[in-house]
């Protein structure tokens, strides 16, 4: 996730959907993380959970859930 980032911060292409992959792919990094925590096994069940359930309740993280949910299937599922 942080080289994502610095990828974006240091970008000085001409933009367009070279950006907008370099964008997608944090976004993707971002929600990805949660998943890390969550199948972790060197962390107690009950953090792993805890880290879940808190994620799913951060807006910020829940749109790169979206974000990264509607690029790899085109579109999103209302659920």
């Amino acid at each position: 996730m942080p080289r994502s980032l610095q990828r974006i911060e240091n970008y000085t292409g001409p933009g367009g959907e070279e950006f907008v992959d370099e964008l997608a792919h944090f976004f993707i990094d971002c929600w990805h993380l949660r998943d890390w925590f969550k199948n972790d096994d060197s962390l107690p069940q009950t953090a792993r959970m805890q880290i879940a359930s808190a994620a799913k309740k951060m807006s910020i993280l829940q749109y790169c859930a979206d974000a990264a949910n509607g690029r790899k299937h085109l579109k999103l599922d209302p659920k």
